[in-house]
């Protein structure tokens, strides 16, 4: 029968020998039935782990004894998110952190519908993860590194238009930068910023990592590191509250009496010495430009110019303003998706040698017997040069029953009796 037919069919065939003669006519009856359309995933691959603030593309195909080819039609959701979109391939998805069950389904026009699923493990992108060798001269870290590897170090030339100071902070710019006579109060490791002009009114979103020292004057043995993300908006309703959502996340504020709103957020520069503080200060990794090539070599972006960004966790890779007359009379949203970056990558001099964790599964040991329901304890040991503290990423599953718990020590009472091949993994 041909595509799409549904219902009986009869086949008639006859038997021809060497000499020609034919034998009698047979027939066949059969029924041809309306099944459902079957669908599968092609990509991401099955228990696949990525980083939060990793852009994810859906592919698929599907196809129905009827319908044909249903590919444009499968319907995608994750277990954590919801409904993802419709159709493949469906691209630059950002997930939230968590282990996924991706589902695809499709629908035949009969309303047959067939599914299946995928599990994806997205790690938290919160950033920095890991900082370099504090500086023996100037006394701060010498990189610091976000959850997808990306590693930048103080930019302290003064001579290079690529570094950011701020106006002022170096004694003398036209010699070169020296610890502590001529050293910025603020030098930056990565430094963000988007403004608008929208006539006379403005507004300005600032996100940084920055070395500084805790009494705002340089001394020795004052050093912290600060993250702030920063924004001021002028020229709004005096009283009204207003949205602001920018690449790691959205912040809320009331506008004062001048109808000026400033939303200051502050991580670290607490404990002095204390480099840590600023760890998973920002919800995902360093901005950068999109793409990344068109940055200037050795950079993640530039102050100089303005231009399209990628790295947010929800896809929110711009500055948006939402509110009363928030862009003037009738405009209730200002928004603004370019923004100047500064972020010098770290020399093979400075960063990190980037080594693969080591991970070794203490207890239980292979081939150990257990009695079912006596939650057996699951320990590991992982090392890593660049990131100490991976304990709690490690991520356990069984061939039988699956993922059943994260960390580097889980209990767990309900694995199916059996033989079980125990996986346990770990990605820095």
């Amino acid at each position: 029968p041909t595509l799409g037919f549904v219902g009986n069919d009869t086949l008639t065939y006859t038997v021809q020998d060497v000499e020609g003669a034919l034998s009698n006519a047979a027939a066949v009856t059969y029924v041809v039935t309306d099944g459902s359309p079957v669908v599968q995933i092609t990509s991401p691959i099955d228990g696949g782990t990525i980083v939060q603030g990793t852009a994810v593309s859906l592919v698929g195909q599907a196809n129905d004894n009827q319908d044909g080819s249903l590919t444009h039609a499968i319907n995608w959701s994750s277990s954590i998110d919801g409904a993802l979109g419709t159709g493949s391939p469906l691209a630059n998805l950002y997930l939230s952190a968590g282990t996924h069950t991706i589902t695809a389904s499709v629908t035949d026009s009969d309303g047959n519908n067939t599914s299946t699923a995928i599990t994806l493990n997205v790690l938290g992108g919160t950033s920095p993860v890991a900082h370099g060798v504090v500086h023996p001269t100037y006394g701060f870290p010498v990189w610091y590194q976000d959850s997808l590897g990306t590693t930048l170090e103080l930019c302290l030339d003064a001579a290079d238009p690529l570094c950011n100071f701020h106006p002022g902070d170096i004694p003398n710019p036209e010699l070169p930068v020296s610890f502590p006579d001529n050293f910025p109060v603020e030098p930056f490791y990565w430094l963000a910023d988007s403004v608008i002009l929208n006539g006379a009114q403005k507004a300005t979103l600032t996100m940084s990592l920055s070395g500084t020292f805790a009494n705002a004057a340089v001394v020795d043995g004052e050093q912290v590191s600060t993250i702030i993300i920063e924004t001021k908006v002028d020229t709004l309703v005096p009283g009204e509250t207003y949205t602001v959502t920018h690449p790691y996340g959205t912040d809320v504020g009331v506008a004062d009496a001048n109808g000026d709103l400033r939303i200051l957020t502050t991580v670290g520069g607490d404990v002095i010495g204390d480099f840590t503080t600023v760890y998973n200060g920002l919800s995902g990794p360093f901005l950068t430009w999109s793409p990344l090539s068109d940055a200037p070599a050795g950079y993640v972006g530039s102050p100089l110019a303005e231009h399209a960004v990628t790295g947010s966790p929800y896809g929110t890779n711009f500055f948006r303003i939402e509110g009363l007359d928030a862009g003037g009379p009738g405009v209730n949203v200002l928004e603004s998706d370019l923004f100047s970056l500064m972020g010098k990558l770290a020399t093979a001099a400075t960063g990190p040698a980037n080594t693969a964790p080591t991970l070794v599964i203490n207890t239980p040991t292979s081939g150990q017997l257990i009695d079912e329901g006596a939650g057996p304890s699951f320990t590991a040991s992982v090392t890593d040069a660049e990131e100490p503290a991976l304990g709690n990423t490690v991520v356990w599953s069984s061939d039988v029953d699956g993922q059943f718990g994260t960390g580097a020590v889980v209990s767990s009472t309900a694995l199916t009796p059996g033989p079980h091949t125990i996986t346990a993994y770990v990605v820095d």
